[in-house]
């Protein structure tokens, strides 16, 4: 039997739920009647007992990855986005705090007493306060030049405010997040979320777990295992956070390095269009591994790779405030920063609560140990896209910082970093989306 080359039917769907279309697509494997038939099978049969029986009773996960759904979380901490986003598949969005004055979202305050309110205010003060004098500043460090858009430099100035002064907000801060993710992933990380240390991001979990069951009950009607339970407590237990007690400012370590490999994809590497990425099958070729203090604030940027195998690190003042952000200030306001910074970290001392609670209450100035295990073309795309000018200096450097290390060991392979050591880039003006007026 002969068939034209071009006798493909093609279809768009999105207009199905996410257990419709999952059982549609599962039935491609037992089916040979494509999308029009399955569809009218599933129409005629429905998906609640295919979904409950097939998907959830036999374990077939790969159904699950077959239908997505989206899940919005508002008025949570900044510490439980970064527990949702803390996934290898996660995809989805939180409020810029480099964009937007998050101030009047407000925070959570676990502990709830004088105490912890008047730290958290405090924080929010210097927030709010310093903002107008160091605007002034910014303006004097980097004038208006000739023949740029001084609306545009205006606009700036003010996130390159929001830059410095977001290392005040407390990793309590309030943020709206969202995830959208397929009906496995769903499951398999609110399983472990489950079981998060921190109070929070464990009814966070629950509530998103109920909504999913109220929503697709035949989805997640997942059986119960003790031993399973158990495991998963104990292993958000003990390897949740990364805590290390003592840590580089910047080392690495070349897992593996095929060069055979390399050269077999040459051309690839050196014919590479600019804004194009190399192949994943490159990543055959090798692997690094990257250890640095990062501010917590600028790590909630450095996170979103998820091609990076990244360790949670736990938020305390140990390995100090970042420099860059008071050196970005007038010298009376780094004296009154400073002066904050202790007297804040001895009264969230005397708070006598939880490691995973103290993070509520630090701003996100505070240096955090990252671990970063990245393969090689994925190390390429996150060192272009983070060191262009528009990115935050504090994670721009550590960009810089990898690029060095990397063209080392490969010389040519990351053909289009920016390392400018100028950071003040008027694009940053043409960043926002907005919701244009209809005319």
């Amino acid at each position: 039997m002969k068939a034209h080359i071009d006798n493909a039917i093609i279809t768009i769907v999105d207009d199905q739920s996410p257990e419709e279309i999952a059982m549609v697509q599962a039935l491609n494997s037992r089916s040979s009647g494509g999308y029009l038939v399955n569809h009218a099978k599933v129409l005629k049969q429905g998906f609640e007992n295919f979904m409950k029986g097939t998907y959830v009773g036999y374990g077939h996960k790969s159904i699950g990855d077959c239908g997505t759904t989206t899940i919005c979380a508002d008025g949570i901490s900044m510490l439980c986005a970064k527990a949702i986003q803390d996934w290898f598949l996660y995809s989805g969005q939180e409020t810029s705090t480099r964009f937007i004055d998050v101030s009047g979202l407000g925070f959570i305050d676990p502990v709830n007493t004088a105490a912890s309110q008047a730290i958290m205010n405090a924080w929010f003060d210097f927030y709010l306060n310093e903002n107008k004098s160091l605007i002034v500043h910014l303006k004097k460090l980097r004038p208006l030049r000739e023949g740029e858009d001084e609306g545009k430099y205006e606009k700036t100035i003010e996130k390159r405010a929001l830059d410095v002064l977001r290392s005040f907000l407390p990793a309590g801060a309030k943020t709206n997040a969202s995830w959208h993710t397929n009906l496995r992933q769903a499951a398999d990380h609110l399983a472990l979320m489950n079981y998060h240390p921190a109070d929070e991001i464990r009814i966070v979990a629950k509530k998103m777990l109920a909504g999913l069951v109220g929503k697709y009950p035949n989805s997640f009607s997942h059986k119960s295992y003790p031993e399973t339970e158990r495991y998963r407590e104990e292993i958000m237990s003990k390897h949740n956070y990364f805590n290390p007690d003592s840590f580089s400012n910047f080392s690495f370590a070349v897992n593996f390095l095929k060069r055979d490999i390399i050269d077999e994809f040459c051309w690839a590497i050196e014919n590479r269009p600019e804004k194009t990425e190399l192949p994943k099958i490159v990543n055959e070729a090798g692997s690094f591994t990257f250890d640095f203090l990062l501010d917590f604030g600028s790590y909630r940027d450095w996170q979103r790779h998820r091609s990076a195998l990244q360790r949670m690190p736990l938020l305390t003042e140990k390995f100090g405030f970042g420099q860059w952000y008071l050196n970005q200030m007038p010298n009376d306001m780094k004296v009154r920063a400073t002066t904050l910074i202790k007297k804040q970290v001895t009264a969230v001392e005397k708070l006598g609560v939880s490691e995973e609670t103290r993070q509520y209450y630090l701003a996100m100035g505070f240096q955090v140990p990252c671990r970063s295990t990245v393969s090689i073309s994925d190390i390429v795309y996150i060192v272009e896209l983070r060191s262009d000018t528009t990115v935050h200096p504090t994670v721009r450097e550590k960009a810089h910082k990898i690029y060095d290390v990397v063209n080392a060991q490969i010389p040519g392979l990351i053909k289009y970093a920016n390392l400018t050591k100028d950071d003040f880039d008027l694009k940053r003006a043409d960043q926002d989306i907005t919701q244009r007026e209809s005319v």
